[in-house]
């Protein structure tokens, strides 16, 4: 059996339709459960659960009232019954044969870890400047193993783990991913290179076959989200480092080191955004939003870092 779980806060709308998608997989439902979790919603997602619940046998609902998405993720993995546990995001659009391809990697490959791609799907006006590719995760066009060495990897909202191998690491870290309303990423990271430590070999299938379509919500195309979004990953990088054990993450940073080298970093992201107003290759980069996204990111990224390395030592 496959275990697919659905992790959500009060997003009950979109809830409903990802769930319509894994009810009506063309597997077998006796060869999948689904596991509901939702991490403590004020809305009508306990409602919406049960009702599909009532409907198909293989669905359950369960609650996990610690709020962040590594919590609600470690509570399916600790209820799935599955030999394989699958986590999709509340706002996917999943073809109906999903499932079944997933199934056939399992039984092909048995890999630890695996995924495929997403892509994105709209249900607001899209701006003129916003790439496709912004809202896509698919950067591999064959089936093969990644090198997690190289930092290739698979994606939060498409991926699949080996129960025993996931439990045998002790799930996603409750400090790294999104909580309520707080941004924040690595989780999937953390998790995946912990894994990769107890194996000598390639661990991470992907198969671009196993596609799935991601929502791109309207705050989501505003630039703010991205600069919200570059400083919370910059942030979580400083976190993976830390677990790594690079020596960056274990210096302490005072106060006068934190001011100098975020007002460079300030003087670094102005000086980038003048040059991206007046200077920028228009054809590669259309509109401003375009080059901040693409090129302005890597120092929001250092600032994220910065602002989580300060706070560990304080």
């Amino acid at each position: 059996m496959v275990s697919i779980v659905v992790c959500t806060y009060n997003r009950c709308d979109l809830l409903f339709d990802t769930l319509a998608n894994l009810c009506q997989q063309s597997l077998d439902p006796a060869s999948y459960e689904i596991v509901v979790v939702d991490n403590n919603s004020s809305d009508q997602t306990q409602a919406v659960s049960l009702k599909f619940c009532d409907q198909f046998p293989n669905v359950r609902y369960v609650m996990e009232s610690r709020q962040g998405l590594s919590h609600a993720r470690n509570c399916g993995l600790m209820t799935a019954r599955g030999s394989y546990v699958g986590y999709i995001d509340d706002d996917c659009l999943i073809p109906k044969g999903f499932l079944e391809i997933a199934v056939d990697i399992i039984q092909k490959k048995s890999p630890d870890v695996f995924g495929g791609p997403s892509y994105a799907f709209y249900r607001s006006p899209k701006p003129t400047w916003y790439k496709n590719r912004y809202g896509a995760n698919a950067p591999y066009t064959a089936p093969r193993y990644l090198r997690g060495s190289t930092c290739e990897n698979i994606f939060g909202c498409n991926m699949f783990f080996k129960r025993e191998s996931l439990k045998q690491v002790g799930g996603f870290d409750p400090k790294l991913g999104m909580s309520g309303k707080k941004i924040f990423y690595g989780e999937e990271v953390s998790v995946i290179k912990r894994i990769e430590a107890m194996r000598s070999a390639s661990i991470i299938y992907y198969d671009p076959k196993l596609y799935l379509y991601h929502l791109v919500q309207a705050e989501r195309m505003k630039i703010g989200w991205f600069f919200r979004m570059f400083i919370a990953q910059g942030g979580a990088a400083y976190y993976l480092a830390a677990d790594r054990g690079e020596k960056i993450a274990t210096q302490p940073l005072g106060r006068m080191q934190l001011l100098r080298r975020s007002l460079s970093l300030v003087k670094q992201i102005a000086g980038d955004l003048l040059r991206g107003l007046c200077f920028r290759d228009r054809h590669r980069y259309p509109y401003i939003q375009n080059y901040i996204v693409e090129h302005t990111k890597r120092y929001l990224l250092l600032l994220g870092r910065l602002h989580e390395q300060y706070k560990d030592h304080v």
